[in-house]
């Protein structure tokens, strides 16, 4: 909602209607183009500058967003509207105190807006301060009972706290309040697999892919029918969707598919295509053309050369197959290292050590402030580092030279480096070099999942309950529902402190060192 100010000149009117029609048909930094040049001569134009903001925003430039708002701010002091989206700005920008503050001030004068009421919770939720959050919520929702996306914002505070039924509670009031709203439908297959119910979440989940969903592909030039599960005639294409580490986690269900007798055809990411070849040598794969606009990503299907009979997304395929029922997709490896390479490693490793060999994650290329929450800070791997008999060795795919280096200087380990594989790019590489090592462990990331679909055991830690499927085992460790060989560490109950004062990733990573003696066997 557009902050209130005196009404704005013909032209901005104008400009602003087109920019309007820009934005709805995709061409955002078009819609930018046209009305940046009134700036100069309508410099005090709230309207213009909240335009510009949002649009600034939606195309990556937080920092012009953020100076936007703050203008609108400067004109209209009292616009909430400008205020809200400023907040979540400087959470991008990575300023989480400054962000904190202003969201307590808003809080104050915009509760009775249910946007910006939500929108102050949602920013809470974004800075990890789960308490805040719980709080404004319920506040929103007191007063504003019909706001589904309120609800469904706060079943998933709940359900990262470990609160899995309260979590359901509010899930499900969101899609009474909305049935029509696919995030809230979202959430709600989220509380429901949180809370073991796999089998109606699978079927929640499918709310991902509604026309118009909040991060809904789209996908032009593809003009086979969706699978309904049944019979085919023709090749079945799989369709990648979201990110690296789930497109691992899905291709679990490709052997399900091949031994069904389908004949399959699977896009990837470019980087695992000679994996997936390698792996899948009965499967075509075809890199795919995914690339963001936006908030969504667009794929391209003009140039194929074979048209399959039908199409499934990769996340749909558990549910079409009836799987993660009694456990996981995959109970071992499926994915094949090249022979070569994982000699190549494992030569490379034990001149360089006679001991265990763990594979060790602790950071990501993704650094938005809002996922800080699932890195811990390097005191916190203490206990795992300073374990007897092992050696450690770095799978971080971005540059870890200092923090090599300050575990050495704090703990006195020299985690072992490989720096002629580069593990972002060259994923056949990574993939030998995960396989090389008896153990993996890290936080949940493209490198774990792809430990363990490579068939190494995994450990992967995580500061909040997940919602992934899970499976309790023998012993009571709890085993990835997609990647049987990925067991999940996960804070439970109490959401702790910060990260960057201990609380929940102490008890994390205090809880994985207990375990990595055990599975190695050295206990």
């Amino acid at each position: 909602m557009p902050p209130k100010s005196p009404p704005s000149s013909p032209d901005v009117l104008s400009a602003l209607a087109k920019a309007d029609r820009q934005r709805q048909s995709g061409h955002l930094s078009r819609a930018i183009e046209t009305l940046r040049p009134l700036l100069e001569s309508h410099p005090d134009d709230s309207n213009l500058w909240f335009a510009i903001g949002n649009l600034a925003r939606d195309t990556g430039q937080t920092g012009d967003a953020a100076f936007a708002y703050k203008n609108v701010i400067r004109i209209r002091p009292g616009s909430v509207e400008a205020g809200s989206s400023l907040v979540h700005a400087l959470i991008t920008l990575n300023r989480p105190n400054l962000a904190a503050n202003l969201a307590r001030d808003i809080a104050k004068v915009g509760i009775l807006l249910p946007e910006i009421a939500q929108s102050v919770a949602d920013a809470f939720a974004r800075l990890a301060l789960y308490d805040e959050a719980y709080l404004h919520y319920r506040r929103m929702l007191c007063l504003h009972p019909q706001v589904a996306r309120g609800s469904a914002n706060l079943a998933e505070t709940l359900a990262r706290t470990g609160d899995a039924d309260r979590s359901l509670i509010w899930a499900e009031r969101a899609c009474l309040s909305d049935p029509a709203d696919d995030q809230a439908a979202v959430h709600h297959a989220m509380a429901l697999m949180t809370a073991g119910q796999i089998a109606l979440g699978l079927a929640e989940y499918e709310a991902r892919l509604r026309p118009g969903a909040v991060h809904a592909p789209e996908r032009r030039g593809l003009s086979a029918t969706r699978w309904d599960g049944g019979r085919l005639f023709g090749p079945l294409m799989v369709l990648a969707e979201q990110g690296l580490g789930d497109e691992v986690r899905f291709a679990s269900s490709l052997p399900e598919l091949l031994k069904r007798g389908h004949e399959v055809i699977v896009e990837c990411e470019p980087r695992l295509v000679s994996l997936f070849q390698r792996s899948f040598p009965d499967i075509r794969v075809r890199p795919h053309t995914g690339r963001r606009t936006g908030k969504n990503v667009v794929f391209d299907y003009r140039d194929l050369t074979e048209h399959p009979a039908a199409y499934i997304e990769a996340g749909s395929l558990p549910l079409m197959l009836d799987l993660l029922r009694e456990g996981p997709v995959a109970e071992g490896g499926f994915l094949v290292p090249d022979a070569r390479r994982l000699d190549a490693c494992v030569q490379d490793l034990w001149r360089q050590t006679d001991g265990a060999l763990v594979g060790l994650v602790w950071g990501s290329a993704v650094t938005r402030p809002e996922r800080a929450r699932f890195y811990p800070a390097l005191e916190q791997l203490r206990p795992i580092l300073t374990l007897p008999g092992v050696r450690f060795v770095n799978l971080q795919y971005v540059d870890a030279t200092a923090d090599i280096a300050r575990f050495r200087e704090t703990f006195g380990v020299n985690v072992i480096d490989t720096p002629d594989i580069d593990k972002r790019q060259d994923l056949d590489g990574a993939a030998a070099l995960a396989a090389a090592c008896d153990l993996v462990v890290g936080v949940s990331s493209s490198v774990t999942a792809m430990a363990a679909a490579i068939g190494t055991p995994t450990l992967e830690m995580f500061p909040e309950r997940s919602w992934l499927p899970r499976f309790a085992d023998a012993v009571g460790d709890q085993r990835d529902g997609y990647l049987g060989l990925c067991r999940r560490v996960e804070f439970g109950g109490e959401t702790g402190k910060a990260t960057s004062d201990g609380g929940p990733w102490q008890t994390v990573t205090e809880q994985t060192a207990r375990m990595i003696p055990r599975l190695l066997n050295l206990t």
